[in-house]
């Protein structure tokens, strides 16, 4: 994941929301779920259906499974959210994208939260 253009951004963006949660002292009323589905649609709404499914398998070669989902009838230069989300072949493919926001999130919270703690 850390060659995907995207993730680095994304990445860049979940340490910045928690950054900014902590100093809002907001932190321990939002769960990593709702911080993944919120980013989910940030990302979905962002970016068109082909650098959505490149995210998608950025985490399924991290994780060996690289199967391919079936994309035909699929517009990849539209929007990803349009293209992809309630699509039954391409759910697997936005599942794994929200999962990988949950385990960066919550990955990103501990490094964070570590830092804090070891400069107060």
């Amino acid at each position: 994941m850390q060659e995907n253009e995207d993730w680095i951004v994304v990445a860049e963006g979940i340490k910045r929301l928690i950054s900014d949660a902590i100093l809002d002292d907001e932190l321990d009323f939002v769960e990593d779920d709702e911080l993944a589905d919120g980013l989910l649609q940030d990302v979905l709404n962002g970016v068109d259906a082909r650098r959505f499914l490149s995210m998608a398998a950025a985490v399924r070669s991290s994780v060996i499974d690289q199967r391919e989902p079936d994309t035909s009838g699929i517009e990849l230069s539209g929007n990803a959210r349009q293209m992809l989300f309630g699509n039954q072949n391409t759910a697997a493919e936005v599942e794994v994208v929200r999962d990988a926001l949950k385990a960066l999130t919550a990955f990103e919270r501990r490094v964070v939260v570590s830092a804090e703690t070891d400069h107060a």
